[in-house]
Protein backbone atom coordinates (compact mmCIF):
# COMPACT_ATOMS: atom_id res chain seq x y z
CA UNK A 1 0.00 0.00 0.00
CA UNK A 2 1.21 3.44 -1.07
CA UNK A 3 -1.60 5.70 0.53
CA UNK A 4 -0.97 4.29 4.03
CA UNK A 5 -1.06 6.87 6.89
CA UNK A 6 1.77 7.58 9.03
CA UNK A 7 -0.20 5.60 11.77
CA UNK A 8 -1.17 2.77 9.31
CA UNK A 9 2.79 2.78 8.63
CA UNK A 10 4.00 2.34 12.43
CA UNK A 11 1.79 0.03 13.03
CA UNK A 12 2.36 -2.49 10.81
CA UNK A 13 6.52 -2.23 11.72
CA UNK A 14 5.75 -2.47 15.18
CA UNK A 15 4.06 -5.52 14.43
CA UNK A 16 6.18 -7.14 12.19
CA UNK A 17 9.75 -6.00 12.66
CA UNK A 18 10.70 -8.80 15.35
CA UNK A 19 9.59 -11.40 12.73
CA UNK A 20 11.18 -9.82 10.00
CA UNK A 21 14.38 -9.37 12.03
CA UNK A 22 14.56 -13.10 13.45
CA UNK A 23 14.32 -14.17 9.61
CA UNK A 24 18.00 -12.27 8.79
CA UNK A 25 20.91 -14.63 8.50
CA UNK A 26 24.21 -13.12 8.39
CA UNK A 27 25.63 -13.35 4.57
CA UNK A 28 27.52 -16.81 4.03
CA UNK A 29 31.35 -16.99 4.86
CA UNK A 30 31.09 -13.43 6.48
CA UNK A 31 33.08 -14.86 9.35
CA UNK A 32 35.38 -16.31 7.60
CA UNK A 33 36.24 -13.22 5.50
CA UNK A 34 35.82 -11.29 9.34
CA UNK A 35 39.04 -13.48 10.92
CA UNK A 36 40.54 -13.59 7.28
CA UNK A 37 40.53 -9.53 8.04
CA UNK A 38 41.58 -9.58 11.37
CA UNK A 39 44.76 -12.44 10.55
CA UNK A 40 46.00 -9.80 8.29
CA UNK A 41 46.28 -7.20 10.69
CA UNK A 42 42.99 -5.37 10.18
CA UNK A 43 41.26 -3.86 13.40
CA UNK A 44 37.45 -4.63 12.84
CA UNK A 45 34.67 -2.82 14.61
CA UNK A 46 31.35 -4.07 14.74
CA UNK A 47 28.37 -1.23 15.52
CA UNK A 48 24.85 -2.62 16.60
CA UNK A 49 21.88 -0.89 17.67
CA UNK A 50 20.13 -3.51 18.99
CA UNK A 51 18.05 -2.46 22.19
CA UNK A 52 15.55 0.15 20.25
CA UNK A 53 12.72 -0.64 22.17
CA UNK A 54 11.00 -2.25 18.89
CA UNK A 55 11.71 -6.01 19.91
CA UNK A 56 9.60 -7.68 23.28
CA UNK A 57 13.16 -9.34 23.98
CA UNK A 58 16.72 -7.65 22.18
CA UNK A 59 19.31 -9.80 23.78
CA UNK A 60 18.21 -12.84 21.83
Amino acid sequence: MFDWTDKEEKSFYNENIEKFAKKLKPLEDASYYIKKLKEDGNEIYIITGRNNGEYTNPTD
